[in-house]
């Protein structure tokens, strides 16, 4: 049988939970542990505001049973909570700033890039603004970002934090200004330093002896014709750069159904070199065996006819400001161009009259002097060489009778070839191919620097490289110093001679040995060839140059000095001085 319940009796049951005693220390341990439950579940509640207050019974006994697992998950919660409202926020501003940027996408999506790469970074504290959108009136631009950014890159002054902590989606003009006009200065800056000194050896391009120094270098001319130059530089680059030497002129031909072409003089200075154009009164097309050309015979010229286009075309010399040689109608004693007066036998070639050609040249001359042109020209007469000419024609006083003065003459000019047919007398030398011209040209205009304005050797016959040797041999001797220089036909020609047709090669390297003999000649130290003073890289002023004016000028001022005792002491003083400045002259003319 069971045993009787406790009732208590007199003293009752021992503890109000429990009816039996042996039970009660279990019971007692129950209620402490439940008590301390439900204050733990109330402390999470009130510590946790993000939790719901009223929980589902479930939840209540998770919590009762896990108390540690409860806690992580209503951590969790929370923090799930703030990532939502980030990321509320974060869309938020996006909006705002794709509205700052005025619909600019690309612009929009670069500085929200750039906004969230700094608050990744930690940059910006979360619910900050950038400074352009928090601020419009700002003018605060965050300098750690400039450094890095290259020229067209976006702004990235977005990243810089606010006062403010909310977000804002006022549309605001600041960013636009932060990267249309924060770049400019990145690219301004680096090509400035550039373009500064890319102009300065312009100047010294342009810069152009004065004509004086230009009609008395210190060294020989050489030069040469070529099949494009001034207005292309291959082939004439192409053969100098086989000599191995540098040039100072460059020869090209102009006819007068041409103006005046001005690249013609600027792209020569441009390439160190000083410029001769052979002018010819004809159609710049016509073949050279035609000689009659009667729209452009001489007393038309002389009587005015061509005055506007002569002086249109010095006007434009006037204009271009760069000085250049004209060698006007060559060859006037020769028989093959219209410009000649008679063909050898009395007879008149394109109807021109003895005497008219000297008319011609002085009228152009008068012409040009009129408009300023002289200012810039000076004139080459240019004869043929004479014992390649008819009987009659190589008289002294016919050539004689086509000089046109000395006033309308600056240097005399000589054109000349090593050419077939040879005559039983020719030694092949530079004497007998220039040595009676030369003497002819020293008796009509004597003290005139002359210049082998177009000269070459022909391959035929085989005599090209001794003949080259006899020239620059020739050159070296002093009887020849006033030969100024020499330009050369750089080109292989087909024409009739004798009635035959044949090809002349003039090339300077028609040959290997001839262009051998070519290089040892131009390197020789005693033919007065050399760099002029304004070199290879471009003409420059010739700043210590005496004109050949001064002098006679020291010549009478020593002679009334000694009469005055007191004055003629300052007077001595400055006679040196001018004595001393024309000293070079002597050496400029005989020095070659």
């Amino acid at each position: 049988m069971s045993e009787p319940e406790e009732t208590g009796g007199p003293q009752g049951p021992k503890h109000w939970w429990s009816s039996e005693h042996r039970h009660s220390r279990r019971a007692a341990v129950g209620a402490v542990a439940i008590c301390t439950t439900l204050a733990l579940v109330v402390g999470v509640v009130w510590a946790l505001p993000g939790l719901p207050v009223v929980a589902t019974a479930g939840k209540v006994a998770e919590v009762v049973a896990n108390p540690a697992a409860a806690l992580l998950k209503a951590q969790n919660a929370q923090l799930a909570s703030k990532v939502t409202g980030l990321r509320r926020e974060v869309r938020t501003r996006d909006a705002a700033l794709k509205a700052a940027y005025g619909g600019d996408g690309r612009a929009a999506e670069a500085a929200v890039s750039v906004q969230r790469a700094a608050e990744t970074a930690g940059r910006t504290p979360s619910g900050a603004v950038p400074a352009p959108v928090a601020s419009r009136g700002s003018s605060t631009r965050p300098p750690a970002a400039q450094p890095s950014r290259r020229p067209g890159a976006e702004p990235a002054a977005s990243s810089a934090p606010a006062a403010s902590g909310r977000p804002t989606t006022r549309p605001v003009p600041r960013p636009t200004v932060t990267v249309t006009a924060r770049p400019t200065p990145a690219p301004t800056a680096k090509p400035t330093p550039q373009p500064t000194k890319a102009p300065s050896p312009a100047p010294t391009k342009q810069a152009t002896p004065l004509l004086s120094a230009l009609t008395a270098p210190t060294n020989r001319y050489f030069g040469l014709y070529t099949e494009q130059a001034p207005f292309n530089w291959a082939t004439y680059d192409d053969a100098m750069s086989k000599l191995a030497t540098t040039s100072q002129t460059v020869g090209y031909f102009s006819g007068w159904d041409e103006s005046f072409r001005a690249n013609a003089v600027t792209r020569s200075w441009a390439h160190g070199l000083l410029p001769i154009m052979t002018w010819e009164s004809r159609p710049i097309a016509a073949a050279n065996n035609v000689v009659d050309e009667p729209e452009y015979s001489l007393h038309r010229i002389i009587d005015g006819e061509f005055d506007d286009y002569l002086r249109t075309y010095a006007r434009s010399i006037v204009a271009t400001g760069l000085p250049l040689g004209i060698r006007l109608d060559h060859e006037m004693n020769g028989t093959w161009y219209p410009w000649a007066e008679d063909d050898g036998h009395g007879g008149s070639i394109n109807g021109n009259s003895p005497g008219e050609y000297a008319t011609m040249w002085r009228h152009v001359h008068d012409v040009f002097a009129e408009e300023g042109a002289n200012d810039y020209v000076f004139w080459i007469w240019s004869p043929n060489r004479i014992n390649k000419l008819t009987t009659t024609h190589r008289a002294q006083s016919y050539l004689q009778s086509l000089y046109p003065g000395d006033d309308y003459v600056d240097w005399v000019g000589l054109s000349g070839y090593l050419r077939p047919g040879y005559a039983k007398d020719d030694d092949f030398s530079f004497d007998y191919t220039y040595g009676s011209t030369l003497r002819q040209l020293r008796a009509v205009a004597p003290g005139k620097r002359i210049l082998l304005s177009e000269i070459g050797a022909s391959e035929t016959g085989g005599h090209k490289v001794a003949w080259l040797g006899s020239l620059f041999d020739a050159l070296a001797k002093p009887e020849n110093a006033d030969v100024v220089g020499a330009v050369w036909f750089d080109l292989a020609v087909s024409t009739f001679t004798e009635g035959q047709l044949g090809t002349n090669d003039w090339r300077v390297d028609s040959r290997p040995d001839t262009l051998a003999a070519f290089r040892a000649g131009m390197a020789r130290t005693d033919t007065g060839f050399g760099p002029l003073p304004w070199g290879q890289t471009g003409p420059a002023p010739f700043p210590d140059l005496p004109a050949p004016t001064p002098t006679p000028t020291p010549t009478p001022t020593p002679t009334p000095t000694p009469t005055p005792t007191p004055t003629s002491t300052p007077t001595p003083t400055s006679t040196p001085r001018a004595a001393s400045a024309p000293a070079p002259t002597p050496t400029t003319t005989a020095g070659p």
